[in-house]
Parts: C-alpha cells; sequence; structure tokens
C-alpha cells in the first residue's frame, strides 16, 4: 500500500543543547541591553516545536527585556531585511520620516509615515500610538519614531509599527 502524507512533516526544532545556549545568550542580551537579539531568540523559540515547558521558561525570561530608549537603536534597520523574517516580529525599530493622514482620538493616535533611509523615501508604515499622543504629530513634518514592528500589509506594501515615542526632526 502507498504512503500518502496529507501535510508536511513539523519542523524540527532546537535541540537540547542549543536551547541552553539560546537561554544563556537571551539571558546575556537582556543584561547588555540587546534588546533586538533578546527577541530574535525569543521568537525563534517560541516559533519551533520545543516542548510547552521550555517555551514557558523563555515566556517567563521575555518579561525582563527591558523598555528601550532612543539612544539603545541606531537606523541600520533595513526594512526589506526586517520584513522578510517572521522572527523579527516584536523587534523595535527607529526611523526617520515625515508624518501624515493624522487621525487623533482620546483613545489612539493613528498616522501615516514615509520612511526615510539614507536621504531616500524607502517604505512607508502606519503608526499607532495606544494610548494617544498627548500632542499629536503634524502633517508633512519630519520626526524620529522608535516603535514596535508588528506585520507588513502585503496589498498595501506598508509595516505595521506600534508607536513607543516620537520626537521632532
Amino acid at each position: 500500500m502507498e504512503e500518502i502524507m496529507l501535510f508536511d512533516e513539523p519542523k524540527a526544532g532546537p535541540k537540547s543543547s542549543e536551547l541552553v545556549r539560546y537561554f544563556n545568550n537571551m539571558k546575556t542580551c537582556i543584561k547588555k541591553r540587546r534588546i533586538n537579539e533578546a527577541i530574535i531568540i525569543f521568537n525563534r523559540v517560541i516559533q519551533s516545536d520545543a516542548n510547552i515547558l521550555i517555551k514557558e521558561k523563555f515566556n517567563l525570561l521575555s518579561r525582563y527585556i527591558p523598555e528601550p530608549n532612543f539612544e539603545d537603536f541606531t537606523f541600520e534597520q533595513r526594512i526589506d531585511e526586517i520584513t522578510k523574517n517572521d522572527e523579527n516580529k516584536n523587534i523595535f525599530i527607529k526611523y526617520a520620516g515625515v508624518a501624515s493622514q493624522v487621525e487623533h482620538s482620546s483613545v489612539k493616535t493613528k498616522f501615516s509615515f514615509t520612511i526615510e533611509e539614507n536621504g531616500n523615501y524607502t517604505a512607508t508604515a502606519d503608526v499607532i500610538f495606544t494610548p494617544a499622543l498627548a500632542q499629536p504629530p503634524e502633517n508633512k513634518k519630519k520626526y524620529f519614531i522608535l516603535g514596535r514592528y508588528i506585520g507588513f500589509q502585503i496589498k498595501a506594501k506598508k509595516i505595521i509599527i506600534k508607536g513607543l515615542a516620537i520626537r521632532p526632526f
């Protein structure tokens, strides 16, 4: 009788020795404020087929990842590199660009943000601040933003950013 596979085989997760190394690396990254590296290690384990107990240990450790400051990040994160890998979900990103289509309510502030890399406009993002900003950004004005990469809208070709901080250019 022929063997028929209806589903792909599950991808093999990290081995036990790798998990110990990942855990220790994540602790080191947290201590040294290498925030995005810690988040990528966390995502790698959570998306693997590691058992629930291991994932819970990493989940507990992830609670110690500190909130970032503007100074923690440079502008070296290329959008095409960030969007092509699921391990980058929830990393912190910092960009310069122009705000437009500002919508402000008592609950949230949302705006379109045209991102500038090396003097060229390279991408558009939807930036959402919840709770709402006390002072919403002005249309057609340049800002620096710091936020979490949430995902990529394929149809609209926009990245989604959960805003954490905004500063005038």
